[in-house]
């Protein structure tokens, strides 16, 4: 991981309301773009990306770095 990304997955340990707003802008257009064409619909995509997302947020306390955001 780069320096940002670890300044990112820092903030978002900690719980930092501001580090998950970077996370959504920094990730979410990629990601929806995936999961549109993985799913064919984009209020589909929305809703995966929005609860994946939201479960990486919720699973960040026992996220140990091992792999990149």
């Amino acid at each position: 991981m780069n320096d940002q990304e670890n300044s990112l997955l820092a903030g978002l340990k900690s719980g930092d309301p501001a580090s998950f707003e970077q996370l959504v802008r920094t990730y979410s257009v990629r990601l929806l773009a995936t999961a549109s064409r993985i799913l064919g619909d984009e209020h589909d995509a929305q809703d995966v990306v929005q609860d994946a997302l939201i479960s990486a947020w919720k699973g960040m306390p026992v996220f140990e770095g091992a792999s990149s955001l």
